[in-house]
């Protein structure tokens, strides 16, 4: 009676028009809502209506009285509306549940209790991006020439960040007095014109840049830094045969994931012979060739879309692997029973053949994204333990190796399907490996230890009717592993056979148990991080390519906001006019497709998630859409000359983008 009393007092609650109370009736939903806005003082809207019709199929139903102070809790994203977040079923009586649903709302933004809803239930989530002012002591340095480079590459170092702006090589600890040219690629070689430099990997001494280099025959150079003015060294001025080779050749091979120690292994094909050196990149002494292989067709893998590539090196432990063709083979034998896997621990005498082998599958590594291990040919499992594809004729194989002859085996082996290459790689899970591939029977979950006792089916995915297109992407996350695939299932009729495509994300602990879908979406390898005890990727989508969510559950997983709503529609190429037995009404139908914001570059900072929208708009995030936060608009795509990119070293979050007429690199505060 007393708490009865208080609320009628407070003005949360009222009785019937015949002054009764009825404390034993249930409560509708819609008078909970009220009650609610009540606590919160909000006024009705003067525009409750139209608020009701946009966001509710039941709008309709909402009884007059609550209609203005409905549409204000609407706007203030308080309502949730499960499973359907248009149906509020205003006259329905309330659970314990919705209404406890209903109270994490009321929390302060920015708490723990608003991230118990998942914004997909919440109506209005994410309306009215905010706009973050930031203030101009966070500039490090503007820049008003044009240049190519920014932060798409890095390494950190000692505690400052080092990066390329042009042919500058430029090092940042956050501050503006820190901010400092260090020097340029013009004094490296003189006379000897570089260009484009990239950092491609770092150890905690040193790091590795290649370059363009424009002579008679254009080439790749291989340079080291130590982060000082004097400290950047050209890897072929080390060694006399080594600048010799640099001098006279157009190939240099080299892998970012290939950094063994604080030595780097690289490939340099001289035209006869394909040779390999390690270099500590900085002293003669710690410069050397490892091997010499036949000619440059054995190292390559020529059904590559993008025609011959080289195999790359990867370090797996204390080995680096890759595969080439024993110097001074005999030619006219089958190319392909020659190649020969291989593993060195950086010295000449431990740089062994492991046994032939079917040539490997080249992974593809996109220039415009960082180097991951989603791209790599070869998967490493700790320790000292690679997987590998192969084909060989009519079949993909997969082997494995620990580094020696009697470790290196095949371990699965699947009909080669012509549509696609399969099985595909996913990852580790502690020393089991997993790969998702069209096998006989359909599209299969298998893991194994390397062994073929361990290697098992863990489930099938789909009938033997769906095949796997392109590479899946995966993450592993607290012992689970994700992974998207693009299934493809073709419909034959009588004249024509179509591919239905579709995206599905699916969690694995491997067992078929723990094998479920989590959704009719995709995810690219676009960046995927952890945030508040989730994972927010880059999802796709019928509404775009826009920011998702997920803690491994289905009703966990869910879009946190479209930034980019809407369709794009383009003319389809027909010819006029449309055949007589064909409806004008259906004939040359338009291309449409979802739009969306295809974020990227997922960084955590402070109590905040930022990104960057496929604009070049910077964005940042509590982990809901409704506080999907504006922070700056830059020019320039992920495939422009100025793509804006963001840096997180220790405390401070690099962002460095084209705006105003102006490169600008900021520093910005964690608040």
């Amino acid at each position: 009676k007393k708490a009865i009393s208080t609320a009628y007092e407070k003005g949360f609650l009222t009785g019937y028009p015949d002054n009764t109370f009825k404390p034993a009736q249930p409560i509708s939903r819609v008078q909970s809502i009220v009650v609610l806005a009540n606590t919160q003082k909000l006024s009705p809207s003067t525009n409750s209506e139209a608020i009701l019709q946009q966001y509710f199929d039941d709008a309709t139903a909402v009884p007059t009285y609550a209609k203005g102070l409905t549409a204000t809790a609407t706007q203030q994203a308080l309502i949730v509306n499960y499973p359907t977040v248009s149906e509020l079923r205003p006259n329905d009586d309330i659970t314990r549940g919705e209404a406890a649903a209903l109270l994490c709302r009321l929390n302060s933004a920015g708490t723990d209790a608003r991230y118990f809803v998942n914004d997909q239930y919440i109506a209005n989530f994410g309306s009215g991006l905010d706009n973050i002012e930031l203030p101009e002591s966070t500039v490090l340095h503007s820049i008003t020439t044009s240049v190519y480079g920014l932060l798409h590459t890095h390494a950190p170092l000692r505690d400052n960040l080092f990066f390329f702006i042009g042919n500058n090589l430029w090092t940042s600890n956050g501050t503006p007095t820190g901010t400092q040219l260090i020097s340029s690629l013009e004094t490296i070689e003189p006379g000897l014109e570089l260009s484009n430099p990239k950092i491609i990997a770092a150890s905690s001494q040193r790091f590795w840049i290649t370059a363009d280099a424009f002579v008679e025959n254009s080439s790749t150079r291989l340079l080291s830094s130590d982060g000082t003015a004097a400290g950047m060294v050209a890897i072929a001025s080390l060694h006399p045969e080594l600048f010799n080779l640099f001098n006279n050749t157009s190939d240099l091979f080299v892998a970012s994931d290939a950094l063994e120690g604080d030595r780097l292994p690289f490939f340099v094909n001289n035209g006869n012979s394909l040779e390999l050196w390690i270099t500590d990149g900085k002293s003669a002494a710690g410069t050397r060739q490892l091997a010499t292989f036949d000619s440059i067709e054995g190292a390559y893998v020529r059904e590559s879309i993008y025609g011959q590539v080289p195999v790359p090196l990867t370090v797996s432990g204390k080995y680096v692997f890759f595969q080439a063709t024993p110097f001074g083979n005999d030619s006219s034998a089958d190319p392909d029973s020659r190649v020969e896997l291989w593993r060195s621990d950086g010295t000449v005498e431990g740089t062994i053949s492991l046994g032939a082998i079917p040539p490997i599958i080249a992974g593809n590594r996109p220039h415009t994204q960082p180097l991951n291990s989603n791209h790599n040919t070869f998967r490493s499992v700790p320790p000292n333990r690679i997987y590998a594809q192969a084909r060989a004729d009519a079949s993909l194989e997969l082997w494995t190796s620990d580094g020696t002859r009697n470790g290196t085996q095949r371990w699965l082996e699947t009909e080669y399907q012509e549509a696609n290459v399969q099985p595909a790689f996913l990852a580790a899970l502690g020393d089991r490996f997993f790969t998702l591939g069209n096998f006989p029977n359909g599209l299969e979950l298998w893991v194994s230890q390397g062994t073929d006792e361990s290697t098992q089916m863990v489930k099938r995915l789909s009938s033997q009717k769906d095949f796997l297109e392109n590479t899946p992407w995966f993450t592993v996350h607290e012992d689970k592993l994700l992974f998207s695939t693009l299934v493809a299932r073709l419909e034959s009729s009588d004249d024509s056979t179509v591919s239905r495509r579709r995206q599905e994300l699916w969690v694995t602990e491997g067992t078929p148990e723990t094998t479920i879908k989590l959704g009719d979406i995709g995810a690219s390898g676009e960046g995927v991080t952890a945030f508040k005890g989730r994972l927010f990727f880059n999802g796709i989508s019928e509404t775009g390519s826009e920011l998702w969510t997920t803690d491994g559950t289905p009703e966990g997983t869910y879009q946190v906001i479209d930034l980019v709503p809407g369709i794009d529609s383009s003319p389809a190429p027909c010819p006029p006019p449309p055949p007589d037995d064909i409806d004008p009404t259906n004939y040359c139908l338009p291309d449409i497709s979802p739009r969306g914001s295809r974020v990227r570059s997922l960084t955590v900072h402070g109590d905040f998630l930022y990104f960057i929208a496929n604009n070049g708009d910077l964005f940042r995030t509590d982990g809901t859409g409704k506080t999907v936060q504006h922070v700056k608009s830059f020019i320039g795509s992920p495939f422009h000359d100025f793509p804006p990119n963001i840096v997180k070293m220790n405390e401070t979050l690099f962002v460095m983008g084209y705006a105003d007429n102006e490169l600008l690199l900021w520093a910005l505060p964690e608040d």
